[in-house]
């Protein structure tokens, strides 16, 4: 106990003064960790990073004070545990409130299509975030001192792009999180459609909102196809997101189609799905389409209506589990891709899962559903 007790004193000694030459005191300070869980903060450095599209880009990391111009963009930000730090958004976040209730209308910056730059610079954001960069954007904000980093949120390399955001904001556990999931998922839809024999594989077609306009190959809608182990069948096509005629899809006459909707007076890529109504009108249209009824997809049952907002989510690796499941069934039968969305949804996006996203057009014309 005397030894403890000694101890104790000397410590006490050490901390609260030792009395030096001059007769002045000095204090012995001792560091301490950040609590468990947080990290301490970083000063800001200027650094040089590749941001999402391949630029160069010099900023001073870690931001605190972003503007951001795409849906994709926000939603990785959010998953990555960033989204406190956007004080700009587009009109189009603001009008999808249900979806973005972390913003108000004084974060807007108007038209997402038409960037007002004054409107942005008054926002006093530290860099401008958005998967459209151009020279003119970039020589647009430089006199206002604001950087633009692109950031492609629905790039199907998705862990490329959260790289991004942990140079920008520096890593969290957000961010390791949601590359664990997207990993996860990604690594078994690939190993599965891997060993699909060529002869077993099925051919589809990815349709655009706009009628008749297609993905081909290169396109990040068309690799979600030849990532769940189908064929696009179109993928050699000299076209892309084009109209093409219907003649085209008779000649081709693909397994399985895949058209998006959108329901009616809802932006394309709104959390709220379309209704029945909306479905059964596209449905309809649809069927009504030259020499559609005798394609093997419409009388096999194989023709789906999907959302943007389903399946461009997570760097699309959502839709591509879906239509992975769909092509087969069988092969994916451990797969879930309703699971996969609402963990997407609920655990990265702060929001409850939401069903309609998609419409099997063959249940309703067999009578089936």
């Amino acid at each position: 106990m005397k030894k403890i007790l000694l101890c104790a004193a000397i410590l006490l000694s050490l901390l609260f003064g030792l009395t030096a030459c001059g007769g002045q005191t000095e204090t012995m300070t001792i560091p301490l960790n950040p609590p468990a869980g947080q990290e301490a903060e970083k000063t800001p450095e200027t650094v040089t990073i590749i941001d999402g599209t391949g630029r160069e880009v010099e900023i001073v990391a870690p931001l605190t004070r972003v503007a951001v111009v795409n849906r994709y963009d926000l939603e990785l930000l959010r998953a990555c545990g960033q989204i406190d730090k956007v004080v700009g958004v587009d009109d189009s976040i603001i009008e999808n409130a249900v979806y973005w209730p972390e913003f108000a209308p004084e974060n807007s910056f108007g038209d997402g299509n038409e960037l007002n730059y004054e409107a942005i610079a008054e926002l006093e954001p530290q860099a401008l975030i958005t998967p459209f960069v151009t020279d003119d954007l970039v020589a647009a904000m430089e006199p206002f001192g604001i950087p633009v980093v692109g950031l492609v949120g629905y790039n199907v390399e998705l862990n490329g792009q959260i790289d991004v955001i942990e140079s920008l904001f520096g890593p969290s556990e957000d961010s390791a999180s949601l590359r664990a999931f997207f990993n996860e998922v990604n690594d078994t839809v690939a190993a599965i459609a891997a060993a699909i024999p060529e002869a077993e594989r099925k051919s589809a077609v990815w349709e655009s909102i706009k009628d008749y306009s297609v993905a081909r190959s290169g396109n990040d809608w068309g690799k979600m196809i030849e990532r769940a182990g189908g064929v696009n069948a179109f993928a050699d096509a000299a076209f892309d997101n084009t109209e093409i005629d219907a003649e085209s899809f008779i000649v081709a006459n693909p397994d399985y189609l895949f058209k998006m909707v959108a329901g009616t007076g809802l932006d394309l890529s709104g959390y709220t799905p379309p209704s029945e109504e909306d479905y059964l009108a596209a449905q309809a249209a649809y069927l009504a389409r030259p020499g559609f009824q005798e394609l093997s997809a419409v009388h096999d049952g194989n023709v789906r209506f999907v959302t943007s907002f389903a399946m461009g989510g997570m760097g699309k690796l959502i839709g591509t589990a879906y239509i992975a499941k769909w092509l087969y069934p069988d092969r994916f039968e451990t797969l879930d891709p309703d699971a996969v969305f609402g963990r997407w949804l609920e655990e990265f996006q702060h929001i409850s899962f939401t069903e309609g996203q998609s419409w099997r057009v063959g249940d309703h014309i067999n009578g089936n559903g």
